[in-house]
């Protein structure tokens, strides 16, 4: 697992998930619109999760 871990393929990965994120912040900081709408269907789920 270590060796796995520390791999050039795992480091990519890694670095994938990095820009995956900063760039999904990005997107709902240029349109707080869409993070409105992020939150809201977050909340619906909690909500929802509590009756199953």
């Amino acid at each position: 697992m270590v060796n796995a871990s520390c791999s050039q393929k795992a480091m990519d990965a890694i670095v994938k998930g990095a820009k995956a994120l900063a760039f999904t912040a990005l997107e709902l900081f240029e349109n707080p619109e869409e993070l409105v709408k992020v939150k809201e269907d977050h909340a619906w789920h909690v909500e929802h999760q509590k009756e199953n």
